[in-house]
């Protein structure tokens, strides 16, 4: 029986997407809704200095808005503060690694039923934003092999 040959298996630095659209910590509530909808994402990294913050969803803030809507509606609430993308992150941001097998990180997506992965490269003052690899970067693999990744 031979041997069988040295496989590599693809990283997520093969196929993440090196261009990507941001925001700031103090980044308004109201702007994040035409920000997403004009990129066509439904993710936003908050990043600062360069070191992820947290991820924002397009759920995360269609809730936040609706929520400020109804209680807009309800004469005897005061105003609501404003909101800014930082205090949309929840929780802990799941992440990847630039050398991290994909089928790692499609697993872990999966099983925590999440759209998105920052990836990021640990620095001495936090994770440093190098790209992002999402379920369309994952499908565009394995339905159009061919196709290159996105810059």
């Amino acid at each position: 029986m031979q041997p069988l040959p040295n496989l590599r298996w693809p990283r997520v630095g093969d196929l993440m997407r090196r261009r990507y659209v941001t925001v700031a910590p103090d980044h308004p509530l109201e702007a994040l809704t035409e920000l997403m909808r004009f990129a066509r994402v439904r993710h936003l990294p908050v990043v600062s200095d360069g070191i992820l913050v947290g991820l924002v969803s397009y759920r995360d803030v269609i809730e936040v808005a609706f929520e400020r809507v109804l209680g807009a509606l309800h004469p005897a609430k005061p105003p609501a503060d404003p909101v800014a993308a930082a205090q949309l992150v929840r929780g802990t941001t799941q992440t990847a690694q630039p050398h991290e097998r994909l089928d790692e990180a499609a697993a872990r997506m999966l099983a925590l039923r999440i759209g998105c992965l920052p990836v990021v490269e640990p620095t001495e003052v936090g994770p440093k934003l190098v790209g992002l690899l999402t379920e369309s970067d994952l499908l565009r693999a394995a339905y159009a092999p061919s196709a290159a990744p996105p810059a």
